[in-house]
């Protein structure tokens, strides 16, 4: 599947047999236009880990940002639309003493290593383990945001953008494996 049109159906899902009533040619054309698409989209799926990656490193970034607040290296500043200094000086803000925020910053770093590898062997077999720690981050990042609601009362609007964005790289890459493991059978 091409990235830059989603809509269209892989190539292996397409109708290719020749339509009733078309007197030759159009069969050969279909076939060779087919054969471009399907290796279109065997090109798609060879690059969809660096989109991922560069998000990855965005997460890494802005994790990186409140691990620094967190530790009193950079002011925290939030605007307008939440609470964030209450939130990462908040006793959840920490596991076991270690900041959430660097524990967010590993993983997003982890996860573009792992996309960078799936990116030059797609082969490797790390999609999937890839997948499994975005996911729990996911969860983990779900878990504090509903801290943030129902236990702190405060909101932090780039702990919600870190939820948004690990969700996002979760949701893109879970249908990716899919789409793999479908276009492989």
């Amino acid at each position: 599947m091409s990235l830059s049109k989603p809509w269209r159906l892989p190539a292996a899902e397409r109708r290719t047999e020749k339509p009733e009533g078309d007197a030759g040619g159009g069969a050969g054309r279909r076939a060779a236009a087919s054969a471009a698409e399907a290796a279109a989209d065997r090109a798609g799926e060879a690059r969809w880990p660096l989109p991922l990656a560069g998000l990855s490193l965005g997460g890494a970034g802005l994790s990186a940002y409140l691990w620094q607040a967190k530790v009193g290296g950079t002011e925290l500043i939030c605007g307008p639309l939440g609470d964030c200094v209450t939130v990462n000086a908040s006793v959840f803000s920490e596991v076991m003493g270690v900041p959430v925020a660097l524990l967010g910053m590993l993983m997003y770093l982890a996860l573009a290593g792992v996309l960078l590898v799936v990116w030059r062997r797609p082969d490797s077999g790390l999609a999937n383990y890839g997948f499994a720690l975005a996911l729990a981050g996911t969860l983990f990042s779900l878990y504090l945001t509903g801290l943030e609601a129902f236990v702190i009362g405060a909101y932090c609007v780039w702990c919600l953008t870190s939820w948004i964005l690990i969700t996002g790289i979760t949701w893109q890459w879970g249908r990716m494996l899919r789409r793999t493991a479908r276009n492989a059978h």
